[in-house]
This record gives structure tokens, C-alpha cells and sequence, in this order.
């Protein structure tokens, strides 16, 4: 698929749509570096797109995440406040609130990843991303009786996914 994407983005290279389907490959494949210079180049066509700036955002994230050896917690924390800044713009938008409970992980800052994921559930549209992440860190943190309780509410709400039904059954793994 990337090399199809890639052929067309030769005689399309502004093609934003195109851009975020390449970006969105690349990060099926854990290739984040890749993911931030295609999300970065979009940006540069469209740069008031707010799913083009969360890739970019992400890309980046997952990049210092990945780099143990040489964590850059000063862009973690340049990036939380991005995310603070667009958030007070788009208050709904869940990603934004995933990725900020995301860097307080990473920083061992673990109640603030719980909250920011709580305020995502409470406040946001769609929750389900919320809803999945914080059971994902209540299993990380050993809580399983908590992880359980929120992939089964989740199984209730979102009735047609199956995410939530697939981190209930590894939860009991």
C-alpha cells in the first residue's frame, strides 16, 4: 500500500488526504519516523488541519517513547503544552486528551494519565479510544479488577466494536 500511496503522491504531492492515508500506514508499521515527515509535510500544505498536526504530534511522541536509551523529556513537555493549546481550541476532540494521559505516562506521571483519560470519557464526542487507554493503564498498573469494570462498560456502550472485547479477554489472559 505505501508504494501505491507513494506512486500517486508523485503526480499529487498536495494531496492532504493521500498524506494522511501514507502517515496513517506508516504508523501501522511502527515506522514513526517515517509517520512525522509525511504528517510534517501536510502540515506544511494544510497546517490548520488538526488530524495532520495530531499525527505529527504522535509521530513524535512515539519516537522519544521508543528511544530509551536517550529519552528527550524537554520535547515531551513542549508537546504537552501543544496539546493543552489545542485543546482549549477543540475541547471535544478526545486524541488530543489520549495523547497528553500518553505523556504523563511516559513521564511516570500516572494520575494525571488517569485523569486526563477520565476528563476524555467525560467531556469528549467519541470515547471509546479513552475508554480503551485507561484500561490499558489500569492493567499495566496491575489493577485488574478496575481494567476489567472499563473494557466491560466499554463492551455495553460501543456494542458494535470489538476492541473492548478484545482487551477484556487479555485481561484474563
Amino acid at each position: 500500500a505505501i508504494t501505491a500511496i507513494n506512486n500517486y503522491l508523485n503526480f499529487r504531492p498536495k494531496d492532504t488526504g493521500m498524506l494522511k492515508l501514507l502517515a496513517r500506514e506508516y504508523f501501522t508499521m511502527g515506522q514513526w519516523n517515517e509517520a512525522y515527515i509525511v504528517a510534517k509535510n501536510a502540515e506544511s500544505i494544510s497546517p490548520d488541519d488538526l488530524v495532520i498536526q495530531l499525527m505529527g504530534i504522535e509521530s513524535r511522541i512515539r519516537q522519544i517513547v521508543e528511544n530509551k536509551n536517550d529519552p528527550n523529556t524537554s520535547e515531551l513537555d513542549t508537546f504537552s503544552k501543544e496539546l493543552s493549546e489545542l485543546r482549549l481550541k477543540n475541547p471535544k476532540n478526545e486524541n488530543i486528551r489520549i495523547l497528553q494521559a500518553l505523556i504523563a505516562g511516559y513521564l511516570g506521571k500516572i494520575e494525571l494519565a488517569e485523569s486526563e483519560l477520565r476528563l476524555a470519557i467525560k467531556d469528549c464526542n467519541e470515547t471509546l479510544n479513552a475508554e480503551i487507554q485507561l484500561a490499558g493503564l489500569y492493567r499495566k498498573t496491575g489493577d485488574i479488577v478496575k481494567a476489567s469494570q472499563i473494557y466491560e462498560k466499554a463492551c455495553q456502550d460501543h456494542p458494535d466494536s470489538i476492541k473492548p472485547r478484545l482487551g477484556l479477554s487479555e485481561t484474563y489472559v
